[in-house]
């Protein structure tokens, strides 16, 4: 079976062959700054053809990508729970149920708290980096006077895309990313008029939650919206024996 990550190796792989034939085609004929203009109106049959072989190549490219990608993660996926069921067996901190149930409330209970800007309500459950990033975000709303309102929560699943296990707790950690649909829009403090998102429509989003251990407790160390899936690939599990 061919290694995942060799999948994602030639994907890459690909798509710089492709960046490199559409930036130097042009001018490995024409000889001198000029050539790719000059060759493109000389032979507009070879240009157009080579133009469609290039987006063939590309989109290729981007689906060998992506494939390869989702592969990648069901697979890292599968090791994540295997990992978990392990580590649950001596330590309930590290149950499934308990961490998607966590991450949920965390996750419902930061939207709350970011429209109302009272982000000390959840001090307990955020670290202080964490508490100071967000509360720059708050302080740059303040600023512009927008308050920003979530409502129509809709969280449709929650992996858990790397957990880290050490025999020092304290070093534990574990990341979630968050799917589902939200109406996510802002006003003006002053007007109450809808600056952001007027027409309030639903839209998706995905949400990266970092969690460290604390104790007995996961506490929230960051967050990543919109997490690419290099990020998701990039982020490894371990387990310490």
């Amino acid at each position: 079976m061919i290694n995942s990550k060799y999948i994602l190796s030639f994907c890459l792989f690909i798509s710089q062959l492709t960046l490199l034939a559409r930036a130097g085609g042009g001018g490995t004929s024409g000889g001198g700054g000029g050539g790719g203009l000059h060759s493109f109106h000389s032979h507009g049959g070879n240009g157009d053809s080579s133009s469609f072989f290039v987006l063939f190549l590309v989109i290729i490219a981007i689906l060998l990508f992506v494939v390869g990608g989702q592969y990648m993660a069901s697979q890292k996926n599968k090791k994540n729970l295997q990992l978990l069921k392990l580590a649950s067996e001596y330590d309930v901190t590290w149950n499934l149920e308990y961490i998607k149930k966590h991450t949920f409330d965390v996750f419902v209970e930061l939207q709350k708290v970011w429209e109302e800007k009272k982000l000390k309500k959840v001090r307990s459950l955020i670290t202080s980096k964490c508490f100071d990033d967000l509360s720059k975000k708050l302080n740059d709303l303040n600023e512009r006077q927008l308050i920003n309102i979530i409502e129509n929560i809709e969280i449709n699943k929650i992996d858990i895309i790397s957990i880290k296990d050490y025999k020092d707790n304290s070093k534990d950690s574990y990341i979630a990313v968050i799917e589902g649909k939200m109406i996510d829009y802002s006003i003006d403090e002053i007007t109450k008029r809808e600056l952001i998102n007027p027409n309030k429509d639903v839209m998706d989003f995905k949400d990266s939650y970092e969690f460290i251990r604390v104790g007995n407790k996961w506490v929230l160390d960051a967050i990543v919206n919109n997490p690419t899936l290099s990020y998701v690939i990039n982020n490894n599990s371990y387990k310490e024996e």
